[in-house]
């Protein structure tokens, strides 16, 4: 039976995303009100190898509830998957007689995580990322507020867009998952999105482009594409694009980057509340002395997966609701 835990360490991992900070506010409250000593792990699992590791202070971290971005910072470190730079970790961990890690992040997150575990660890592990790739959880901590800054930013860029007469094209975060410009799209009216699940040819685009502005005769057109689809894979860039528009049909084109305004988003009030509850279940299993456990909301309830079940799902399609999308707002079949 495991021993009741005395210590805790919390750490934010990967790519930052809005709500980080009231997660990390979720885990300390409950730790203190449950007698638990509270630590912060500074730069991710680099702070952990490094022992960048202290003790909370509770107002610092009620301070930084509502702020964007995680204020224990964040780190890429690749050579987590040496087993000797983990024992550093692991011998950090045992010097401060921490009991449990808190592990905030993604799937590469999750997969140091469950490294961790397979050498003593007790972790528990929750989705935090703006991409929403995180497979085990149907929203992840993160994706409610970019969503709201890519959704205002296309606000105005179609308002400018409709005073000139120009089709514009944004390029939206996601790595390879297309959720953001997808949901975008829903909430923007956007004209056609474009995600690694549907992929249109530079003609393909073009001819959509003169079907929406020409036929139909619309003053603007929007497009939202996801990242990581043109100027990679032999496939022509968004300028590229845009200059074949401009060349073919004569109609001016914008390209517009969103980049990472998206992460620096402050979180919105749902983002908050996602992300107390993801801290609330956490200290429930903790409570139970309950370890090595992946959280992902699932409906409108909060489950707990062992790591091997979470990391075998897979991300569900979207192509039904981007052939809807595209349908409705842009009459494409």
């Amino acid at each position: 039976m495991s021993i009741k835990t005395q210590r805790i360490a919390i750490l934010t991992s990967g790519g930052d995303a809005p709500g980080m900070n009231a997660a990390i506010y979720g885990l300390v409250q409950q730790a203190i009100l449950n007698n638990i000593q509270p630590y912060l792990v500074y730069e991710g699992y680099k702070g952990l190898v490094e022992d960048n590791i202290v003790l909370a202070n509770q107002q610092e971290v009620i301070d930084h509830f509502f702020d964007s971005g995680t204020f224990i910072y964040s780190a890429r470190l690749v050579e987590f998957k040496d087993l000797e730079i983990r024992k550093k970790a692991l011998n950090n961990l045992k010097a401060k007689k921490i009991d449990t890690l808190v592990v905030i992040g993604g799937d590469g997150s999750y997969q140091g995580a469950k490294l961790l575990s397979e050498m003593g660890v007790n972790v528990i592990a929750m989705p935090g990322t703006i991409d929403n790739d995180v497979s085990s959880s149907d929203y992840t901590i993160g994706f409610y507020s970019a969503l709201e800054h890519i959704t205002r930013t296309i606000q105005e860029i179609i308002s400018t867009s409709t005073s000139h007469n120009r089709v514009s094209i944004s390029e939206v975060m996601g790595r390879r998952c297309g959720d953001l410009s997808v949901y975008a799209a829903l909430a923007t009216k956007a004209d056609l999105v474009i995600t690694p699940e549907n992929i249109k040819t530079t003609q393909e685009i073009v001819d959509l482009v003169a079907k929406r502005m020409l036929e139909d005769k619309k003053r603007t057109m929007t497009i939202i594409v996801c990242e990581h689809i043109y100027g990679e894979d032999n496939r022509d860039s968004l300028k590229e694009i845009a200059k074949q528009i401009n060349d073919q049909l004569n109609i001016k084109t914008n390209v517009n980057y969103l980049t990472y305004g998206q992460r620096g988003q402050i979180p919105t009030p749902m983002e908050r509340i996602l992300a107390m509850r993801f801290a609330i279940k956490a200290f429930e299993h903790i409570n139970q002395q309950e370890y090595n456990l992946v959280l992902g909301l699932s409906g409108d309830e909060i489950k707990a997966y062992n790591f091997d079940q979470a990391l075998k799902k897979k991300n569900p399609s979207r192509i039904k609701l981007i052939d809807q999308s595209n349908k409705i707002n842009g009459g494409f079949n």
